[in-house]
């Protein structure tokens, strides 16, 4: 899974969770050797589109963190494909 259960915990208590969700993508994108293929545009796209549905897992589904990390997971492999 790109979104692990440590990424939920920290992104929803980070201080600044979009610049940790950019950077945390950009991570995983180049470890997996997928970087040279994504702009920063997209990445954009992607940290908002995750941190979106992270609020709406926690705040209004009242998932826990490991539930949230599933969810999170199912929707992002749904926004890519």
């Amino acid at each position: 899974m790109l979104l692990t259960k440590w990424f939920t915990t920290t992104a929803w208590s980070h201080e600044d969770p979009r610049t940790f969700t950019k950077a945390y993508l950009v991570k995983q994108f180049t470890d997996h050797k997928l970087i040279d293929e994504i702009t920063d545009f997209e990445i954009d796209m992607y940290a908002n589109n995750i941190l979106y549905n992270l609020v709406y897992a926690k705040d209004k589904l009242k998932l826990d963190d490991n539930s949230s990390c599933y969810f999170l997971n199912v929707l992002f492999s749904v926004f890519v494909n």
